[in-house]
């Protein structure tokens, strides 16, 4: 019997720390949860994408594909609604890219979205951004930094690149990370190109 009870007890205080889990997980404000119901009325979610961003999002208009544009459309049709994808060019950061998209909308009239994928969940830029709720991350990126070993033989730091042109991919968080590595280190010798090959092919050509 004690064993019994010590059971249902225990069953009971994993069951009080899941439901407060939970509910700080699934917790909305009260504000929050007047913007879902807007959203619920309107039929349609509004999905912000990156532009040129394969495999995630890539292609023009209807003809868009990728792993980002799948999890659109499935949190839409989980939610009974529309998808209506927003396809951007990244900014000069992901700061921008949450202004124009998330919580003001672009000044030349685009957005806002509902919703905003492929942004990183970084505790930094949640503190930068308190507009907006950032959560449920879905994938993991490893920056790898590509160098010519004669010129550079090994990077251990970003300290490790000043002073050396840097290419990197657009809308990215290796990019976010360069360009406001300490403080804007290596903010001048950054160079956006629209993908990974391109900058590879920058290095390669010196």
């Amino acid at each position: 019997m004690a064993d019994q009870a010590f059971d249902n007890t225990r069953r009971h205080v994993l069951r009080a720390a899941a439901a407060t889990l939970a509910a700080q997980a699934l917790g909305l404000r009260a504000e929050e949860l007047q913007d879902l119901d807007k959203v619920r009325a309107s039929g349609v979610l509004k999905v912000a994408l990156y532009k040129d961003n394969a495999p995630y999002s890539d292609g023009a208009g209807e003809q868009m594909s990728g792993l980002d544009v799948a999890l659109a459309q499935g949190l839409a049709r989980e939610m009974g609604l529309r998808p209506q994808l927003l396809p951007f060019d990244a900014g000069e950061n992901v700061n921008d890219d949450l202004r124009n998209m998330v919580w003001r909308g672009h000044y030349l009239g685009y957005g806002p979205a509902d919703v905003m994928l492929h942004v990183p969940a970084d505790k930094f830029l949640m503190r930068q951004n308190p507009q907006v709720l950032l959560f449920a991350p879905y994938a993991r990126e490893t920056l790898v930094v590509f160098h010519d070993r004669e010129k550079l033989p090994r990077v251990q730091g970003g300290e490790d690149l000043a002073g050396f042109d840097v290419g990197v991919e657009r809308g990215t968080g290796a990019a976010s990370i360069l360009l406001g590595y300490q403080g804007g280190l290596l903010r001048d010798r950054v160079k956006i190109f629209t993908g990974g090959i391109e900058a590879a092919q920058a290095t390669i050509s010196g």
